[in-house]
């Protein structure tokens, strides 16, 4: 029976054991067989920890040797270390999973605390829904203390309750973004009244007719503009499914082509840094001239469709269609209104921007795959083929790099009686 009531802490203490024999084996044998080597990188601005770590670990062990830490000049490749808090790890880990960047260059992860959950309520956008996930991921977050004692074992929970501040800001935005749409439970609420009446006879003659009894003219608009999202007046209207989702879909193409965009300026900000010529001119350049060519025209030609007015014609041209015809290069007149392609009736040199936004796409994609590729092959050619001097050998090997990280050797003696440190920077 007492054996049973002290299982845990026998099991907590096989576990540090084997964690410290664990850290040990890390360690490597010294030339003079008395004491042990560690080597491992360490942030600059936690040298004063790890020394009063080690001193408080020299302390419990008796030991009369006092430590010494030096730096050493490391020619590996410098590790990246981003430093997070309870908030911003989960969101560390996303974009951890997809890669971790170079060294000193910018961490996407302190703009994905805004662009992942507002991109998420673009495509969920419901009030009544956001305020369920809001308020769920608000009680984890003040019970996070309480959680935090238990770990449990269900891994559905912990992934949960890892992520609850995406949850949390998921939520928050749902919330914004179904005010947007109108959307509660995918029920529209007439907030504010809406800005379109529906006349008396024409209510009481055509409320047994079908749909066209929802289709309303333009004088039976209010002079006056929503206050904010979708007039609840669409909910009633027959071509509701189609207005909705095109309006959804294009506020997504927009908003992840302003991502993209805000990416790759992101890029060039650590092409700059790195003073990567090559890169720019390879890289930045060309994707900048695609994304424009293609998706900065399509931005342009949703919004201007957006702004012009459309009620003396049958319909309104169609976008999609158009991109269609535009890597197509056809630029036949339709024989219908309604399948026309031509954006703007007076746009006379349509045929001839497309025509260059398109062979600019085309040109960027060989640009992409093959220049950079082979001005590395170059480069590493012609440093294989030059000779170095022993003496700019010797100076470089003494060159330490001021990079802000450090690097720990770490001697142990036998007994933790002496400690030897070696940190480069």
């Amino acid at each position: 029976m007492n054996t049973s009531e002290s299982i845990r802490s026998i099991a907590v203490k096989v576990y540090k054991t084997k964690a410290i024999y664990h850290t040990l084996n890390m360690f490597n044998m010294d030339v003079t067989q008395k004491a042990l080597i560690a080597e491992c990188w360490a942030p600059t601005r936690d040298m004063e920890k790890i020394e009063a770590a080690i001193d408080a670990g020299r302390a419990k062990a008796n030991s009369d040797v006092p430590s010494v830490i030096n730096r050493l000049v490391a020619h590996e490749t410098i590790p990246t270390f981003n430093r997070t808090n309870q908030f911003t790890k989960a969101f560390q880990s996303i974009v951890d999973a997809y890669g971790i960047g170079r060294y000193q260059e910018i961490n996407p992860a302190l703009f994905t605390i805004v662009t992942f959950p507002f991109i998420f309520a673009i495509m969920f956008g419901d009030c009544a829904h956001g305020v369920v996930m809001f308020s769920f991921a608000l009680w984890m977050v003040i019970k996070e203390k309480e959680f935090l004692k238990q770990k449990g074992s269900n891994e559905i929970w912990n992934m949960i309750f890892g992520g609850r501040y995406i949850v949390l800001l998921m939520g928050f935005f749902s919330i914004y973004t179904g005010f947007i749409y109108n959307d509660f439970f995918s029920k529209s609420v007439n907030l504010f009244g809406s800005m379109w009446r529906v006349p008396y006879n024409n209510a009481t003659a055509n409320i047994h007719e079908g749909p066209d009894f929802y289709m309303l003219e333009k004088e039976d608009r209010i002079d006056a503009i929503y206050p904010i999202g979708i007039d609840p007046i669409w909910m009633i209207a027959s071509n509701k499914i189609t207005f909705i989702n095109s309006y959804k879909m294009k506020m997504s193409i927009i908003v992840g082509v302003i991502q993209m965009l805000f990416g790759l300026s992101l890029s060039l900000i650590n092409h700059i840094h790195f003073r990567s010529i090559v890169s720019i001119m390879c890289e930045f350049i060309p994707e900048m001239i695609f994304i424009l060519s293609i998706f900065g025209y399509m931005i342009v030609l949703i919004t201007a469709k957006w702004l012009m007015d459309f009620e003396y014609s049958n319909c309104a041209p169609s976008i999609l269609v158009g991109f269609i015809n535009m890597f197509l290069f056809s630029y036949t007149e339709p024989l219908e209104v309604c399948t026309q392609t031509i954006l703007f009736p007076n746009y006379e040199s349509m045929k001839s921007i497309q025509t260059i936004l398109v062979i600019c796409a085309g040109v960027c994609i060989p640009w992409l795959l093959i220049t950079k590729p082979l001005v590395i092959g170059i480069q590493r050619a012609i440093r294989n083929r030059r000779t170095y001097s022993p003496a700019e050998t010797s100076d470089q090997m003494q060159q330490e790099p001021n990079n802000g990280a450090a690097a720990v050797k770490v001697k142990m003696g036998s007994g933790a009686a002496c400690h030897y440190y070696k940190v480069c920077l």
